[in-house]
């Protein structure tokens, strides 16, 4: 794939060889929005994204680092996001997801990030149904609950999501696959 589009912008995707290696996305005027690159561990597998933001706000983040770990099966385990302020040389830990549990079921979607496709990357084979936030900085306690329902052939045709905040379930989300 060499480019994903919607209504609000694009990306170009450039790859060394048959792996992705770097992407830029672009608002729908031309302009850019970030900058994306990518580096693999010797199992081809995403170990660190890199997102430099063309235009950051004032006192924002400049730069998103997200490091990946994985449980031995290929799901993934953590994802670690850490944010570069402007005028800072330091990433500072923002957040890290904690997929707790997985079905054993197979998992339709490809890897996504910020809203965008990341073209022969597979974060998980099963279909997470736990999946937990921790911040190093409050006792905020994030946790998502995820249900299933499979077709025949063993994929979900539908997902039910929960969400807790300090222990208190927030209502379902529900989400329909279409195949």
């Amino acid at each position: 794939m060499k480019q994903w589009s919607t209504q609000s912008g694009y990306t170009n995707y450039g790859y060394s060889g048959n792996k992705l290696a770097s992407a830029t996305s672009y608002y729908s005027n031309g302009s850019t929005m970030s900058e994306y690159q990518f580096q693999f561990d010797a199992s081809n597998r995403l170990k660190v994204l890199i997102e430099t933001i063309a235009k950051p706000a004032a006192n924002g983040a400049k730069k998103v680092k997200l490091l990946y770990s994985y449980y031995p099966n290929g799901n993934l385990w953590k994802m670690d996001t850490y944010f570069q302020i402007v005028n800072h040389n330091d990433f500072e830990l923002s957040y890290s997801r904690v997929y707790e549990a997985y079905d054993d079921k197979k998992n339709p979607e490809p890897a996504i990030f910020s809203g965008h496709f990341l073209p022969g990357i597979y974060l998980w084979f099963n279909n997470p149904t736990q999946i937990r936030d921790i911040t190093p900085n409050d006792n905020l306690d994030y946790l998502l609950r995820i249900n299933y329902t499979y077709n025949s052939a063993g994929y979900p045709i539908r997902r039910v999501q929960q969400i807790e905040i300090n222990g208190i379930p927030k209502p379902s989300i529900s989400y329909d696959y279409v195949y």
